[in-house]
């Protein structure tokens, strides 16, 4: 939980208490201290074809930033939530490249 704290103080600079608890609630064009929340993502896929047919799968945290590699991301996993800027985690030591991604919310 402090580590959570930590990541969203730097993105954002407010205190979880300040954020909504249901991501939900989050909208595209939503100011949060100063920073626009471009879009909310919850539960993101990937489509691979490992025998020739598409198969539609939860996207790893690693698969994520090979596609999304400009920006600023917060991803949220089971093990914690990280901050992806630019292609490269910024703040995170519990949040493995092979987790699978719950949410991700895009900061612009």
């Amino acid at each position: 939980m402090q580590q959570m704290r930590e990541v969203i103080k730097s993105v954002f600079d407010v205190e979880v208490e300040d954020l909504p608890t249901d991501l939900t609630q989050l909208k595209e064009g939503d100011d949060v201290n100063g920073r626009t929340i471009g879009k909310v993502i919850i539960q993101p896929t990937t489509v691979y074809k490992p025998y020739g047919q598409e198969t539609v799968r939860r996207a790893r945290v690693s698969t994520f930033v090979k596609g999304n590699n400009e920006g600023t991301y917060i991803i949220g996993t089971r093990e914690g939530i990280a901050t992806v800027q630019d292609g490269f985690i910024a703040a995170s030591s519990t949040v493995k490249p092979k987790s699978m991604v719950d949410w991700v919310i895009k900061v612009d």
